[in-house]
Order: C-alpha cells, then sequence, then structure tokens
C-alpha cells in the first residue's frame, strides 16, 4: 500500500505542526514516535501539536509554542481531529509572522493532512521518513490497522468534503 511522497524542501519552513495518529501516549507508540520526529525536525522552529502527541513527550507542554486542546475526534466525527489542529495552527501562524509549515502525520494520514492544509491556503513540507505504525490500542478503531483505516478514511472523507474541510 502506497502511503506518500516527500513534498518540498524542510529548509524552507519556519515552524511543524504536529497531527496525532491513534489514541496511544506510551512510549513506542505512533505518537510518540511521530512526536519524536518533530523533534528531530524542528531545527529551532516553533512547534505545534494537539495535545495527545504533545502528551507523549516529558515536560512535552514545554517544547511547543502552541498546544491544540480538545477532545480527540470519535466514532461520530465530533472533537478537534486534523481541521481543528490546523485551524488554530493557521492562526498561530498568522499572529506570528509564519508562512510554511512542516507536516509531520501518519504516513498514512499526511495526504489527507496536507490536502486540509491546502483547502486552508496553507502552504506545507513534507519530510521523507515518516511512522507508518498503526495504534492497536487506539480509542478510535480506525488508526488500529490499515484494513480498518481505508474504509473509515474513506468514509470520512466524505464527510470532510460535505463540511467543506477536504
Amino acid at each position: 500500500m502506497k502511503t506518500y511522497e516527500a513534498q518540498g524542501d524542510i529548509a524552507t519552513a519556519d515552524c511543524i505542526i504536529g497531527h496525532s495518529f491513534g489514541t496511544s501516549t506510551d512510549t513506542g507508540s505512533v505518537n510518540y514516535q511521530l512526536a519524536g520526529f518533530m523533534q528531530q525536525h524542528a531545527d529551532g522552529r516553533p512547534m505545534i501539536a494537539d495535545r495527545t502527541l504533545v502528551d507523549t513527550l516529558p515536560d512535552g507542554d514545554a517544547h511547543m509554542a502552541h498546544v491544540v486542546e480538545g477532545a480527540v475526534t470519535n466514532i461520530k466525527a465530533q472533537g478537534v481531529g486534523t481541521w481543528g489542529t490546523l485551524v488554530e495552527a493557521q492562526q498561530y501562524m498568522k499572529e506570528n509572522g509564519l508562512n510554511r509549515a512542516i507536516m509531520v502525520a501518519q504516513a498514512h494520514h499526511i495526504r489527507r493532512v496536507v490536502r486540509q492544509a491546502a483547502k486552508l491556503g496553507m502552504s506545507a513540507v513534507v519530510p521523507a521518513g515518516l511512522p507508518t505504525d498503526f495504534d492497536n490500542n487506539s480509542d478510535q478503531i480506525w488508526t488500529r490497522s490499515p484494513y480498518l483505516w481505508v474504509p473509515f478514511n474513506a468514509l470520512g472523507s466524505l464527510l470532510l468534503k460535505r463540511r467543506g474541510q477536504l
């Protein structure tokens, strides 16, 4: 299953935005990997992430320029989600004169993240090597395996299009 292709030059980005995948925050979880990936690629840039990612890091709040608070998306498509994170990140970027973000998300999720960012008019860089793991213990059933991700993401994408978020 093809995941994504890297795009853009990391050197041109002035911040980094992280998106959780699933709900686990233990060492080794995909969210732990994503938070570590953010730290490795931040290179002094302000980091913006949702609460789930921040909670995987010791003293996570101290590392972040902005934390997006709120409940993770549930089966009824209620919660902050990718769109909510992007909307808050965009506002933070505007307030701080930032123009281009490195987007960090699970490899199967990143294409939708970038499409939603584009819908908001955000310029995104996508780095190579994003984590591909799924979250076997997630409260979000669709993030547990690729077999659940594909149909749920397809249905979710239809809903997002209807909402004008994709």
